[in-house]
């Protein structure tokens, strides 16, 4: 055990060393001054190397490619620019500024439709915009358009499979979901993609969180974390801390959820990010009820719905909203109306959110309930329970089983198959040797 511990700490110093090597030599080439295709190449890469760990500085990198993109009218890195203009701006709840990026790479899009390669730039930014708003309707068609841009089995491809698998989970599609996050998962493994499997992993683990399979969410939750820290990928750590969080949650072990919640919330404010921020505030909201805690899940849920405007997340907002409503209903204020729980029904129907619908029906149920007003509460409770199977249920949940089980049985063919490859020419080997020895 010590021998294996001492081995992960020389490999994970390894690739510290690794990384901080890359963004050295990168600076150096910045340093050179030399306003060619080459020093734009190195300050988008530095982008990327710091959008996940240091969103400033990621941002005067990005600004820098920008400016001299544009004096040199290089469109190409110009929308790679663009692009994490917008990525940037929306994690920090700049919703303006990320509108206006998408609307400049939209622009060169029209300008050049020629120009595949920033037509796919256009489209993965677009379909992310809306989608981290909330309107999954809208965000997946740029998605699946995108994909048959991508034929090629590169990262490219892989991301938008998971991309398009997130925004299904997001729409309470759940076997399209994992459909979705396997092919992804799949793919990020050929390519040897650690920073790809720990995306899929954290949202494998989300699938079975909604389909109240905990131990097995949080076993994916484990393994993406993992990679996620050996990759210094602080943004990323913040999404799994939470989902960790959720799913001790829901094993009834509060202290441990808690205290995922807390540094989720600690890592995501230090980072800016104001939608993480706002998820796990809410999250934390419903942990304070479960744990009878009502005035805290009253102060942690209001916060959480400022910084939800904040975000520009309208279905998020209408979630917490709606979870406000309940908290108040739970005190006995009865002042909001039917009108309230109707405008957050439309914008989860609107939205796609079959999740967030259910749970509103629910409510609805309640609310009536409460008022003794028995038909519309039968009503809404029926319309929950269909809602709730279709999204939920046992056909559902074996499907996402199977396609787990094929996925694990495809990988282990793979693996075998490439141990007999390597017996055979250990095969050979020993043969020539004999024969050189007879010789």
């Amino acid at each position: 055990m010590r021998v294996s511990l001492s081995l992960s700490l020389v490999f994970a110093a390894h690739l510290l060393v690794a990384q901080s090597n890359v963004i050295d030599s990168l600076q150096r080439i910045v340093a050179q001054h030399r306003r060619d295709t080459v020093e734009m190449n190195a300050l988008l890469d530095l982008t990327f190397e710091f959008l996940r760990k240091d969103a400033e500085t990621g941002k005067s990198y990005a600004y820098q490619a920008m400016t001299l993109a544009r004096s040199k009218q290089n469109n190409r890195k110009l929308a790679g620019a663009y692009g994490y203009m917008v990525t940037l701006h929306q994690n920090s709840g700049r919703m303006d500024s990320a509108a206006y990026y998408l609307d400049e790479l939209g622009a060169l899009a029209k300008a050049d439709p020629s120009a595949t390669k920033i037509k796919i730039a256009y489209g993965q930014m677009a379909g992310l915009f809306y989608k981290n708003q909330g309107e999954y309707r809208k965000a997946l068609p740029f998605m699946l358009d995108n994909l048959h841009l991508l034929p090629t089995e590169n990262e490219s491809r892989a991301g938008q499979l998971l991309n398009i698998g997130n925004t299904y989970y997001e729409l309470g599609e759940y076997k399209n979901a994992v459909t979705f996050h396997l092919q992804s998962l799949g793919l990020f493994d050929k390519l040897n993609s650690k920073r790809g499997q720990s995306f899929c992993l954290q949202s494998l683990g989300n699938d079975f969180l909604n389909l109240k399979q905990f131990q097995q969410a949080k076993k994916y939750f484990e393994q993406s974390l993992n990679l996620k820290k050996e990759l210094q990928d602080k943004r990323g750590t913040v999404t799994t801390y939470t989902g960790l969080g959720d799913a001790y949650k829901e094993l009834q072990k509060f202290e441990i959820s808690e205290r995922y919640y807390n540094q989720a919330l600690a890592l995501s404010r230090e980072m800016n990010l104001v939608k993480e921020e706002a998820r796990c505030q809410f999250q934390l909201g419903l942990l304070f009820v479960r744990t009878g805690n009502v005035v805290g899940a009253r102060e942690t849920t209001t916060q959480s719905l400022l910084l939800a405007k904040k975000a520009g997340d309208s279905t998020m907002t209408a979630k917490i909203r709606s979870e406000l409503n309940a908290l108040r209903l739970m005190e006995n204020k009865e002042r909001e109306t039917e009108t309230t729980f109707d405008t957050n029904l439309n914008t989860f129907i609107n939205s796609g959110d079959r999740a967030g619908e259910a749970l509103e029906y629910l409510r609805l149920s309640e609310y009536h309930a409460s008022r003794k007003q028995f038909d519309k509460a039968l009503y809404y409770l029926k319309k929950h329970e269909q809602l709730k199977d279709s999204i939920e249920g046992s056909t559902v949940l074996l499907q996402m089983k199977q396609l787990e089980e094929q996925y694990k049985s495809e990988k282990k063919e793979k693996e075998i198959e490439l141990l007999k490859k390597e017996q055979a020419l250990s095969d050979a080997e020993l043969k020539q040797q004999r024969a050189n020895q007879t010789i």
